[in-house]
């Protein structure tokens, strides 16, 4: 995860969940927790798919906008969702999902 400030300068980068091949879950009040830590204004999460397509899951998609509801709820920009799998990367705002 980016910690951003006000100006989208990185303010700092912490990993927040780990998991096996088939899913990750977000962990959104650890998310959150280190972003008011670290007085974020915004945040980008990212993780891998280790089965090679970086195309979002529907887990990908809620898990995303739940984290971004939240976000929003306490001042803070969910910026964007990464997803790398090999050598591709996909975003969810470039994807019209965020």
């Amino acid at each position: 995860m980016l910690h951003l400030d006000a100006e989208r300068r990185v303010l700092g980068v912490t990993q927040e969940a780990a998991g096996g091949r088939e899913e990750v879950r977000l962990p959104v009040a650890a998310i959150l927790g280190a972003a008011l830590k670290l007085g974020s204004h915004g945040i980008v999460v990212a993780h891998n798919h280790p089965g090679g397509d970086p195309q979002p899951s529907e887990g990908d998609r809620g898990a995303t906008r739940s984290l971004a509801g939240a976000a929003a709820g306490i001042d803070i920009r969910l910026v964007d969702h990464l997803i790398f799998a090999g050598d591709d990367c996909v975003s969810l705002v470039a994807l019209g999902l965020l």
